[in-house]
């Protein structure tokens, strides 16, 4: 294959490549697989050409790739018929697929179309034909497939990696437990969750009580800096009378000097004319 491929390595990626090819782009929650599809392309042909098929309906297969080309079209198409339809999914997406016990163990994929067709036989309208939101009959989902389809949704959540609650994985890489372990896993994930929502809340009440609190302060301190300027203009009015009357007070002093000196000066002048006479 050209060393050019484009990989779609998560969901924008995945999602912008889907629509350049013209393409149908699958999210890993809403990954399943028609176990009829499992016999159109051989486990190890599934991992050399990177490909999953997901459905077998009609003449027209769906096969799932992470890396779209020509040529791996081409050499998919002369295995499953030339009217195989092609659609997008995700890199680990698609690592999860060919890493699960469905590809794995051969004898496991022979159990699932034998199962498919048994309760078809029972169930003549059942079908098991991709649907490409998610919804699928119940009776055609694999254990596996959903519990992988799960915890590949889980890894995408942002943040979920930071929640300290364990999946049970082995050293195959295969989720180990029950649905109802898995169920109980993610509720103490969303319980976790939860704990650090009301933390945040809790958080967020007290900043807006800081911040009330300094608005009341620097209201309070406005409040206390205009008092401040009152009483300064007030102690310099009271300066300015207090240098008025000082002034005044000063004026009046010297009038009454001069006014003792006259009064002298008129007493000294009436002494000398009544001893002349």
């Amino acid at each position: 294959m050209s060393a050019a491929e484009e990989t779609a390595h998560d969901d924008v990626s995945g999602r912008a490549l889907a629509e350049k090819w013209k393409l149908e782009y699958v999210e890993a929650y809403a990954v399943s697989i028609d176990p009829h599809a499992l016999s159109l392309i051989g486990h190890a042909d599934c991992k050399r050409l990177r490909a999953v098929p997901l459905a077998a309906t009609g003449r027209a297969p769906l096969v799932a790739v992470s890396t779209p080309s020509k040529e791996r079209f081409d050499e998919i198409r002369r295995l499953t018929g030339k009217h195989t339809r092609f659609a997008i999914v995700s890199d680990r997406t698609l690592d999860a697929l060919l890493s699960s016990r469905m590809f794995a163990d051969p004898a496991a994929a022979a159990a699932a179309v034998a199962a498919a067709a048994e309760r078809r036989e029972h169930d003549p309208e059942l079908g098991d034909e991709l649907d490409m939101n998610g919804a699928q009959p119940a009776a055609a989902l694999d254990h596996d497939s959903l519990v992988e389809a799960m915890v590949a949704a889980l890894q995408r959540v942002p943040g979920a990696g930071a929640a300290p609650v364990a999946l049970p994985i082995g050293e195959d890489g295969q989720f180990e437990g029950s649905i109802g372990d898995l169920i109980g896993q993610i509720d103490a994930t969303m319980g976790v969750w939860t704990s650090v929502r009301n933390t945040l809340t809790g958080i967020a009440a007290e900043l807006e009580e800081a911040k009330r609190a300094a608005r009341e302060a620097k209201e309070q301190l406005s409040v206390a800096h205009a008092e401040n300027d009152q009483h300064l203009n007030r102690v310099r009015a009271l300066e300015a009378e207090l240098n008025e009357s000082k002034a005044l007070v000063a004026s009046a002093k010297a009038r009454l000097q001069d006014a003792a000196e006259l009064l002298l000066g008129g007493a000294s002048t009436s002494e000398e004319s009544h001893e002349l006479l």
